[in-house]
């Protein structure tokens, strides 16, 4: 379920399902020790003060601007 005050555009099941999908995009490139780049920060800053919350005391996510091509 996404953070308080955050809302995406949709319908509730969309919301919820965008939100499933970017926490499952977000585990794997921090599982494996990737930055994640997107052109989304605002919904995976979120998911990275979350993961950094949750896991103090490993590496946290690192949320990097999509290079422009």
């Amino acid at each position: 379920m996404p953070p308080t005050g955050l809302r995406r555009a949709g319908t509730k099941p969309e919301q919820r399902a965008g939100w499933v999908l970017d926490v499952q995009i977000a585990a794997c490139a921090w599982s494996h020790g990737y930055a994640l780049a997107t052109d989304n920060r605002r919904d995976f800053d979120a998911i990275a003060h979350l993961i950094a919350a949750l896991y103090p005391t490993v590496l946290p996510l690192e949320v990097i601007d999509a290079p422009a091509f």
